[in-house]
């Protein structure tokens, strides 16, 4: 839940600066648009001022006019000149607004050919896309049609194979010889039929005939089909194939039917038959399958084929050359393209050649079908004129009767024909000619006409060929382009690739940690499993313990009781009984614990190298216990050997020493006495040490046990620090997606913000042109009537032509202020005085309105560039601001990084100050627990020493007791001295060596509290690295943003270069 609170509090932090940063832009824009206000306020009185003096100017011009009082004709030329200047500025208004339709319309067309443009990628794209798919699914169906060829080969081979086993086995032999003593028997059966009559056998010849010519052209047909597809020849080969075995089959059985004398055959080659028409029935399947398989994919492969050709030929005859440029997708779209629109071009050009060509000769076929038909009629009057003639003849030569008159006239009439039929050459003669020059003219007209359009054509052929050339180098251009875009693309991908393999070796090393932790779950479970085990060996020493306290009890009781020798040796005896019973119980039981342990160091032999040692520490731990409780025990059996062999050879020597009164009986009975004290001494002995043993092996035991807790501790503080790791892995992970999603949306701001602002640029752009177009007209404004009075003065001049005054300096004056002035004119000065008051003021009042003019011209001029270096100082100012925008949100951009990087910093110190912190609150614990063992060590030993004291004591007192009985006390209260000695001595030594062991494990502790800070660096580097490369994807998220704007920059150009042209 905190977590969620501090995730919910860091997003609300930064949607506050977001909020704060857009507030900041919004009071940034409000204070822009007040500059710019203020800008048009201060601009407007001027732009007022300018506007209003020449209205002004003009107003005291009229003023002046009406107070001189000249002529109308003035006014009327003032009034016309207006007249006309007004019209003249409707003329431009309107060739303006023409201009301005133009380029709307240009600006419309250039539109529509960027969204062609757009639609033509997208097209060639998805033709692209589409291409790649066809061509993998060709890939596919080669791969298929290799695997069924491979499949149909193999069903070739197992069909000969078993065609050859069938060729070898004795069986169908046997069968096989059977059918050809059948097939002569029906052959003889044949023989014995009556024979063919010569009329069925001439049907038979001539169906033949007809049979042969149909399989003929059948054959043809087939062999043409089987070229264009031979799958079908293999299929009807082989059904053919098919059915002549099975027509033969069914021949077969029906000669069998007819034939009763094979009864007892019939049935086993029947079913013979029925099994082979069986396996043919399932070949026929298999073939049927693989056939259609077979075509289905050669139809597949055609409608491949044929897209194929149709998108990579479709040339019909083209002159227009594939050039390799580019990728090969858009190269073959692009000029197929440019092929398609010029063939359309050609083709229309073509076409209305022949139209012309085609009206060419109609005409000249015209003419000569005319010419052919009048001389064809000419002919025919010809030919009936000599017809009648021939008619004429015969009437001639029948007139024997007539005369010589007869003749004569004949002759006359003869003649006259013929002067009327060369009178008619002649005229055809004219006629023919006249129409040959008309139709000389009119093919000269038509060939001009035809030149004339042969040379438009070729001037539409030369800008056509221009058009294309220019299309070829915009194609260039835009190809150049899109390498580059592709090139950049290309950049992009390989850092996005080199993105996402950081991110999944990020994925992997998170996989092998949980893994790892997984594990160390469950070795944390088995050594908690261990430790169960443990603790209830430890309830079992503790129960074994109580209950050799009790026959310690008891066998003290037994001691003071009883007496007699007889009772001491059976004591004696059942206690080395107890003894024996107790080493054999404690035997599998150590033995069981050896194998639990060597069991579970197999189970842990998956676990960390770390759990390793710890479990070879313990291993060892359990070897040393048993060496040592083996040891003890031999060295408990050889003190008691050799106490016993000191006290006999001690015995035996006072016995020779002591020659006194007493008898053999006596000194018999008083060794056997001291015999069995001496057992019982070293009975006792053992007990003690035992009980010593016992104590050590208990405090061993509980030291083994808190270093085992102590182990465990360490290991859930491990496994606690690698769930921590991998969360901080988790939550990086996410930030860096984040981060991602983040650095998206500010794409996609930025790319907002920045088509907004190039909207607010070409705005404020499109108004400074139009205050320039209105500066513009201003001037042009200012300088029409300054041409008028130039006209006017002009005007003036001419038509003033003054007479002199008789004195000689006047005139000068006047010809000095550039009047003319005539001769014949010039006594008429003496009539008019008034005039030369007149036209000096006239003169003073025009020099006084030029030099106004002059100085609203050179104020105008100044206002003017004040005003454009204004300008230019607000575009810098745009300019600045866009810089300083962009530098403010890289700023931030990278401030947010470096907050993360220093939350990540932040997170990463806090969770190592949390792990010292545990691993100092477990030091001290282990301290703790050391010092309570030590207490726990030290109550122990003083409770023994208190025991041996005790024991002392009563020995002192049971040997004050028999010393009174027998001379040998001081000797054995010697002996006990130097034993305790001794075990004082051992226990002592034993001691030292636990507080070595204590001080090694203190140093192997520290030297794992290094390996852990090790790990603990080494965790901080790859922090360290995480973060660097945090700042790599900032920097390589930065450049991608720069390449975009470059991007973006380029294409603005070209569209104003493609706007320009």
């Amino acid at each position: 839940m905190e977590r969620k609170r501090d995730k919910m509090e860091g997003q609300k932090q930064l949607m506050s600066q977001e909020a704060e940063d857009v507030k900041h832009s919004w009071e940034n824009m409000r204070r822009e648009k007040g500059r710019l206000k203020y800008f048009k306020k201060k601009v407007r009185p001027d732009m007022e001022r300018v506007i209003f003096e020449p209205d002004e100017i003009r107003e005291m011009l009229h003023m002046i006019r009406e107070d001189t009082k000249l002529c109308k004709k003035h006014l009327f030329e003032e009034k016309t000149q207006m007249k006309w200047m007004s019209f003249q500025a409707e003329k431009r208004r309107k060739k303006l607004d023409q201009k301005l339709e133009k380029i709307i319309q240009e600006g419309d067309q250039l539109d529509i050919l960027k969204k062609k443009m757009d639609q033509q990628r997208q097209e060639t794209e998805k033709k692209s896309k589409e291409i790649l798919t066809l061509l993998l699914i060709s890939e596919k169906i080669k791969f298929n049609l290799e695997k069924t060829t491979e499949e149909i080969r193999s069903t070739n081979e197992e069909m000969l194979k078993t065609q050859q086993k069938i060729k070898k086995s004795n069986e169908l032999k046997s069968y096989m010889d059977r059918l050809t003593c059948i097939k002569n028997q029906i052959n003889e059966w044949k023989l014995s039929q009556p024979p063919v009559t010569s009329g069925l056998l001439k049907e038979k010849l001539d169906g033949t005939h007809r049979e042969v010519r149909s399989e003929i052209l059948t054959d043809k047909a087939k062999k043409s089909a089987a070229e264009k597809n031979p799958l079908e020849n293999i299929r009807t080969s082989e059904g053919y194939v098919i059915e002549e075995k099975t027509e033969n089959h069914e021949k077969f059985s029906k000669h069998i039917g007819q034939r009763e004398s094979f009864s007892q055959e019939i049935p086993a080659l029947e079913k013979q038959i029925y099994m082979l028409n069986e396996q043919e029935e399932v070949l026929k399947v298999q073939i049927k399958t693989n056939i259609r398989k077979l075509q289905d994919k050669a139809l597949k492969m055609r409608s491949i084929v044929t897209e194929l050709d149709e998108l990579q030929c479709q040339k019909e005859d083209a002159e227009v050359i594939i050039r390799e440029m580019g990728t090969v997708e858009s190269k073959l779209l692009q000029d197929v393209q440019l092929r398609d629109h010029l063939m359309k071009r050609t083709n229309v050009f073509k076409k209305q050649i022949m139209q012309t060509d085609l009206k060419d000769q109609t005409k000249t076929t015209n003419v000569e079908q005319k010419l052919d038909k009048n001389l064809q009629r000419l002919w025919a009057r010809i030919y009936q004129t000599q017809q009648v003639l021939k008619l004429i003849k015969p009437e001639i030569g029948c007139q024997y009767g007539t005369g010589n008159e007869t003749k004569d006239l004949i002759d006359n009439e003869i003649k006259g024909l013929l002067q009327d039929l060369r009178q008619f050459q002649k005229l055809l003669e004219m006629e023919v000619g006249q129409k040959r020059l008309n139709l000389n003219v009119d093919t000269c007209s038509q060939k001009s006409t035809m030149t004339k359009k042969r040379r438009e054509l070729d001037l539409k052929l030369e800008n056509i060929l221009r058009e294309r050339d220019e299309l070829e180098m915009l194609k260039t251009q835009i190809q150049r382009k899109s390498e580059g875009n592709q090139r950049q693309l290309e950049k992009i991908r390989k850092c996005q690739n080199d993105i996402e393999k950081i991110a999944g070796k990020a994925k992997e090393r998170s996989k092998v940690i949980m893994c790892n932790m997984k594990k160390s779950d469950a070795k944390v479970r088995m050594i908690e499993d261990l430790n169960k085990k443990i603790e209830a060996s430890k309830q079992r020493w503790n129960e074994i313990y109580l209950l050799t306290s009790q026959h310690k009890a008891l066998t003290e009781k037994l001691k003071t009781e009883l007496g007699h020798e007889n009772e001491r040796e059976s004591l004696f005896e059942r206690e080395n009984r107890k003894r024996s019973e107790k080493l054999a119980r404690d035997k599998p039981f150590t033995s069981t614990k050896a194998t639990q342990a060597e069991e579970t160091s197999e189970d842990f032999l998956v676990l960390t190298p770390h759990q390793e040692r710890l479990i070879e520490k313990i291993k060892l731990i359990m070897n040393q216990f048993n060496y040592r409780k083996c040891k003890r025990e031999e060295q408990n059996l050889e003190l008691s050997e050799t106490v016993i062999q000191d006290i006999l050879r001690k015995v035996s020597e006072m016995l020779a020493q002591e020659t006194g009164t007493e008898g053999q009986n006596g000194k018999l009975s008083q060794m056997k006495i001291e015999h069995n004290k001496k057992a019982l001494l070293s009975e006792t002995n053992e007990r003690q040490k035992q009980h010593m043993t016992e104590g050590q092996d208990s405090i061993k035991w509980t030291r083994e046990i808190a270093e085992i807790e102590v182990l465990n501790t360490e290991l859930e503080i491990k496994r606690k620090e690698n769930n921590a790791i991998l969360k901080k892995m988790v939550r990086e992970g996410e930030k860096n997606e984040r981060m991602m999603n983040e650095i998206k949306e500010a794409k996609i701001s930025f790319k907002r913000e920045v088509q907004r602002k190039r909207r607010e640029l070409d705005q404020r752009l499109e108004k400074i042109r139009r205050e320039q177009d209105e500066l513009e007209m201003l001037k042009l404004k200012l300088k029409q009537p300054r041409a008028a009075m130039f006209h006017d003065n002009q005007n003036t001049q001419d038509q003033r032509t003054v007479v002199c005054v008789s004195s000689e300096n006047e005139p000068k004056d006047l010809e000095k202020n550039g009047w003319k002035i005539t001769n014949t004119k010039y006594e008429m000065l003496h009539k008019f005085p008034g005039l030369i008051s007149t036209i000096n003021d006239i003169r003073d009042l025009g020099v006084k309105i030029y030099g106004y003019l002059e100085t609203v011209k050179s104020e105008i001029c100044q206002f003017l560039k004040q005003q454009n270096v204004g300008l230019d100082k607000k575009r810098n100012e745009v300019k600045a601001l866009t810089v300083e925008n962009n530098s403010v949100k890289e700023n931030i951009t990278r401030i947010k990084s470096l907050i993360g990087m220093d939350k990540m910093t932040k997170q990463a110190t806090r969770d190592v100050d949390e792990t010292w912190k545990q691993r100092k609150v477990t030091h001290k614990q282990e301290l703790r627990i050391a010092s309570l063992t030590t207490k726990q060590t030290a109550q122990k030993r003083k409770a023994l020493i208190t025991e041996m004291m005790s024991d002392e004591t009563r020995k002192k007192k049971l040997k004050k007791r028999k010393d009174a009985k027998d001379p040998l006390g001081e000797i054995n209260k010697k002996k006990t001295t130097d034993n305790l000695e001794k075990h004082v001595k051992t226990n002592m030594e034993t001691l030292q060596v636990l507080m070595k062991k204590i001080t090694l494990k203190n140093r192997k502790k520290r030297t794992e509290l290094h390996k852990i800070k090790a790990t603990q660096e080494s965790l901080s580097n790859m922090c360290i690295k995480l973060e660097d490369n945090s700042v790599k994807m900032v920097k390589l998220i930065d450049i991608i943003k720069n390449i975009k704007e470059r991007i973006l920059r380029h294409e603005n150009q070209l569209t104003a270069t493609r706007k320009n042209k």
